[in-house]
């Protein structure tokens, strides 16, 4: 019997404080052997969860366990109250072997199960054996489960609108230098300084995710920066917001503050969000590359996805950034319902007036967008359901396609998508950056 729960804690900015007998937490990032560089960064989320239960738990033991390196069964201990997985869609399957491999080697505790794909397919994970899955954002959840000592169920996190008022992701938790993040030669963390998106590209899981859209204050955003420049040595940032900048008066300030520590850093935004005035200001601030989602090379293609921007307005944003000196990445997506050969060829056409870096992506029908709710709606049969191919970036960007479209069959997909990236790839002197295996 599945219990379905709402996390009841909604006070926003002070902090909860219990005082409970000791107990024992496992933080779980399954293997992602599918990335290019899989340990190119911590999982922020999982540093968030433990920060904050740390700041609300007086007796408590939080250790976190990064599987970058891959799945070594003998490297677990079987004596935690609570062992707590966050995983995507491609991960899935590594967090439900460890779950089974540590109950088989005697392990009792609580298991509970959170992240993108958890959320979307919150019965399968039931059905599989978790005790507990947590749908959206997880601090609140998890502080009710310890509390309230639930041990079933499908509980819905409840989302805290002042995000400043969270804990700054536990950095102490974990050996920082043994991830691989670099850019110029700087040594790179990311930093979150906004949740969730007010955008709805289809195939995009974040809005889901967060239920709504919340930025943290900038003197938030100074402190974690210092602690991560005095305490760590960074001498670089990728801010991973979806999209930054967001508002223009606040990047203003945030900027401000990079150049005040002269920190190199990149992000992603939209073409609407900045303006040659704004890039101006990134670059002096040390901003060095601009990402920005295309996704596709046909305006019908951006209006079938919902991306509300056309082919123009990213031409346009392309030469006012290289103007302000800040170097360009687009990331693009290949396989998507209507792609065929002729799409093929009109990306190929792109490369006439090609950004500094391409990031291929392969596309993906993830549990949570419409296209796996109703792929029939959009023309596309979804015909491999292992969620081990389910990854869309990585491993030089050839992740298996999964689907027939109208146009083609998933191989012919395949074959498409390999002439298009070998196409690229010639044109490229720098091999790295086709596949975005750099920051």
């Amino acid at each position: 019997m599945i219990i379905t729960y709402t996390s009841a804690n909604t006070r926003e900015s002070n902090l909860f404080y219990y005082d409970i007998m000791a107990i024992r937490i496992y933080l779980i990032v399954p293997p992602a052997p599918f990335l290019s560089i899989p340990n190119a960064s911590p999982h922020l989320g999982v540093l968030y969860l433990a920060s904050f239960l740390q700041a609300n738990y007086k007796n408590i033991e939080i250790n976190i366990l990064d599987l970058f390196n891959g799945y070594d069964s003998g490297a677990f201990e079987i004596d935690y109250d609570y062992y707590c997985f966050t995983a995507s869609t491609p991960q899935y399957l590594y967090a439900k072997e460890i779950m089974e491999d540590l109950r088989t080697k005697g392990a009792t505790g609580i298991f509970v199960i959170g992240g993108p794909h958890a959320t979307h397919c919150y019965q399968e994970a039931i059905d599989d054996g978790f005790n507990i899955v947590v749908i959206g954002e997880g601090e609140l959840a998890l502080l009710d489960i310890i509390s309230k000592k639930l041990c079933e169920g499908v509980i819905r996190g409840t989302s805290i609108s002042d995000i400043s008022s969270i804990p700054h992701p536990a950095y102490d938790k974990i050996d920082l230098a043994s991830y691989n993040y670099s850019f110029n030669s700087k040594k790179i963390a990311q930093i979150i300084t906004a949740r969730g998106c007010v955008y709805g590209c289809n195939f995009c899981l974040i809005p889901s995710m967060h239920d709504r859209f919340r930025m943290r204050t900038t003197e938030d955003v100074r402190r974690e920066i210092d602690i991560l420049v005095q305490k760590y040595g960074i001498t670089g940032l990728y801010i991973v917001d979806a999209v930054f900048p967001s508002e223009i008066e606040r990047t203003i300030k945030i900027c401000q503050i990079l150049r005040e520590y002269g920190l190199d850093w990149v992000c992603q935004t939209r073409p609407e969000k900045v303006n040659a005035k704004l890039l101006d200001i990134m670059a002096e601030a040390g901003c060095k590359r601009i990402s920005f989602g295309l996704e596709t090379a046909t305006d019908s293609n951006l209006h079938n996805i919902n991306k509300k921007a056309t082919l123009a307005q990213y031409a346009t944003v392309l030469r006012a950034t290289r103007t302000a000196g800040i170097r360009t990445r687009f990331y693009m997506i290949w396989g998507l319902p209507w792609d065929n050969r002729e799409t093929a060829n009109a990306f190929k056409q792109l490369t006439q007036n090609p950004p500094d870096e391409w990031h291929l992506n392969t596309f993906i029908p993830f549990p949570g967008t419409p296209y796996w709710e109703k792929p029939e709606k959009y023309g596309i049969e979804i015909v491999d359901r292992n969620y081990k191919h389910y990854y869309h970036l990585g491993r030089n960007a050839k992740g298996s396609i999964v689907i027939n479209n109208t146009y083609c069959s998933k191989e012919e997909l395949e074959v498409l998508r390999d002439e298009l990236f070998t196409y690229i790839l010639n044109l490229i002197p720098d091999k790295r950056v086709l596949y975005g295996m750099e920051v």
